[in-house]
């Protein structure tokens, strides 16, 4: 198998963030680098774990700060699932998100998983919310970007062995596979570069 060298990210600790940060800049810093490639690429969502942990209580901060957080970027986002120690977040841009599921092909494979495709997205996404709460479905890949074609072999009974491992497992299309993680991790890098650099993360939000 071939693993995927990726473009190097100069991360900032974390641990140096949380000290001069506010509890609402180092959640937006933290959605903005997992979201990077969303909110700074193309992808049409980003699916991001916010947990309370003996260092970092990113959960309990995201209950208190999401309304402002929800005013300050212009994506979307919903929960899928939330426990008393995480939550599971799908940051999207409705278009992008529409466009990605709504083509003829994946629209009949979601159809085929029981989505309501002839509804609206809010009502499609309800859907995967009800999945997601009994386990995390195989078409989450769909709504990630992953293409049709990987996210159908994942799910294979033959068990196809991976070319490539990324932001998901590549079984073809490889160049194109390659070229959309390089363009992800340019999005990541973007945000750590500019934290780097002193920037915090309300001015990245001018990017968006």
């Amino acid at each position: 198998m071939n693993e995927l060298k990726k473009v190097p990210l100069e991360f900032v600790k974390d641990e140096y963030l949380r000290k001069i940060y506010s509890d609402l800049e180092f959640l937006l810093y933290k959605i903005l680098f997992h979201g990077a490639p969303t909110f700074f690429s193309h992808k049409p969502s980003s699916l991001i774990i916010l947990k309370n942990t003996p260092f970092s209580n990113l959960k309990e901060i995201w209950d208190n700060k999401k309304g402002e957080i929800k005013n300050l970027i212009s994506h979307n986002y919903t929960e899928l699932k939330t426990t008393d120690k995480c939550v599971h977040i799908l940051f999207y841009k409705s278009s992008d998100l529409e466009q990605t599921i709504f083509k003829n092909d994946i629209s009949e494979y979601l159809k085929s998983k029981n989505y309501p495709m002839e509804g609206t997205l809010n009502e499609i996404l309800i859907s995967l919310k009800h999945n997601f709460s009994v386990k995390c479905p195989d078409e989450i890949g769909i709504f990630l970007g992953y293409p049709l074609s990987d996210v159908l072999a994942f799910t294979s009974t033959s068990k196809c062995e991976a070319i490539c491992v990324g932001y998901w497992r590549v079984y073809s299309n490889l160049s194109q596979a390659r070229d959309t993680f390089t363009a992800y991790d340019k999005a990541r890098f973007f945000v750590s570069n500019l934290i780097k650099k002193g920037q915090s993360p309300l001015s990245l939000l001018e990017a968006v």
